[in-house]
């Protein structure tokens, strides 16, 4: 090769465009451009190899553009990570439901199943994978019912029910209340969820109470802030019971909440009645750890001190106080206040338990995208502090024609004398250089 070969426009690396429209320039194709911009300035092409001065440049580019690849290989790395966590926390809401939901393709492949429906079906997951179709767990009389409802929300509406028989691995029919929903991840093709709740006694599992449940199912950390999810799970509750006329979630000890969310003044006053006088089913439930109900709260002996001060707003209905858990450690308490009349005992404690499992599996899902948002803001803070650092130091490098020790030294000692961090000079000798000022 001639020492004195000239570089023509075809000899040039192609290089993308440094940024797209509507969106900042890429500080990484910034530098690029510019390197190759210093490769075919005059005094570089006019001979080869280049001047040490023209390779310095370009390799201080070239050490930028690698330090800001790594910060966005690293930035979509934990999206990457966040986005898998996301999907696996609704996976660990859905499992954690104590009521049978699978996850279907349009076709009715069985994806996926969660341990309450593996139970009901006397088959696991994989069982179930293996079969056909879902069909194949409904009794025969009952499948061609099953593909019309799997047609309807496939094609038709986003959620239809019907009430069809199951056929558990070598059981007899189990009558159940079925809801069908269509399901959108946001990478993948759409799905179909099946809630399925058996009807042992009438009433309790009718369409509007499972309707409910596919509500349930589709709350998830990352939609909305916890004090808006919290308040959505106590609306469905009462939703799901008609003897229940009000509701509330508190978050911690009852002697000093974290937060309460209410469904209606009825809820705010039995709450404050109880929290004034440091009685009543929501203490004992959280002391306890299990359900605590009365069929009237303002005449039990167990609280004789709620009836003192008692306002109208106050009902004396039936009260069921049932305990958030986790890891077997109270959390909080869902509360639920029933009509004048009726009472909520046995019954509607199956029926209500699901809504004070789902509030715990929330808060325990927040806390955990909390973490990891802490840690992500964490690296990002160190990525974004040692890619300011290192261009200053190129800058002292390239002003002082020293080596990278000295320039790390350089800001060290400005760092001491001006009582300042490291990474506050370097943002404002970065900052002076795009302005056109040489650095101190």
């Amino acid at each position: 090769m001639s020492q004195n070969r000239m570089l023509d426009e075809k000899d040039q690396p192609a290089v993308v465009s440094t940024h797209a429209p509507g969106r900042p320039p890429n500080e990484a194709l910034l530098m690029l451009r510019s390197a190759q911009q210093t490769l075919q300035t005059p005094a570089a092409t006019q001979s080869w190899p280049p001047s040490a001065e023209a390779l310095n440049q370009v390799a201080a580019d070239l050490a930028v553009a690698e330090e800001e690849l790594t910060v966005q290989l690293a930035e979509l790395d934990t999206a990457a990570r966040a986005r898998a966590r996301g999907r696996a926390l609704t996976r660990q809401v859905i499992d954690g439901l104590p009521v049978a939901v699978l996850t279907t393709s349009p076709t009715g492949e069985v994806l996926e199943a969660n341990p309450a429906a593996e139970e009901l079906l006397q088959a696991t997951v994989h069982e179930l994978r293996d079969t056909e179709t879902v069909f194949s767990s409904f009794a025969p009389d009952e499948r061609r019912a099953a593909r019309d409802l799997l047609h309807r929300v496939t094609h038709e509406t986003d959620t239809t029910h019907a009430s069809l028989s199951l056929l558990p691995s070598g059981g007899a029919p189990v009558p159940c209340a079925v809801i069908a929903t269509r399901a959108r991840p946001e990478d993948g093709p759409v799905q179909v969820r099946w809630v399925l709740q058996p009807v042992l006694t009438p009433g309790p599992a009718g369409p509007a109470y499972q309707e409910t449940l596919v509500e349930l199912a589709r709350l998830g950390v990352g939609d909305t802030d916890l004090t808006t999810l919290l308040r959505r799970v106590a609306e469905l509750a009462v939703q799901a019971a008609p003897a229940v006329a009000a509701a509330s979630l508190l978050l911690g000890d009852p002697a000093d909440p974290a937060g309460i969310v209410s469904t209606s003044p009825l809820a705010q006053a039995g709450d404050g009645l109880q929290y004034m006088s440091s009685t009543g089913p929501m203490f004992e439930a959280y002391a306890t750890g299990s359900p605590v109900s009365t069929v009237d709260a303002l005449g039990d002996q167990r609280w004789p001190d709620l009836a003192r001060g008692v306002g109208e707003a106050v009902s004396s209905g039936s009260w069921l106080a049932l305990p958030l858990v986790l890891q077997e450690q109270p959390i909080g308490v869902l509360m639920l206040y029933g009509d004048v009349g009726h009472t909520l005992a046995e019954p509607a404690l199956e029926q209500l338990a699901p809504f004070a499992q789902a509030a715990a599996t929330l808060v325990r899902d927040s806390r955990t995208i909390e973490q990891m948002r802490s840690g992500q803001e964490q690296l990002r803070q160190a990525l974004a502090s040692r890619a300011v650092i290192d261009q200053a130091k190129g800058m002292i490098m390239l002003s002082r024609r020293c080596s990278a020790e000295e320039a790390f030294a350089v800001l060290v000692r400005m760092s001491n004398d001006s009582n300042r961090k490291i990474r506050e000079l370097a943002t404002e000798l970065v900052a002076d250089a795009v302005q056109g000022r040489p650095p101190v």
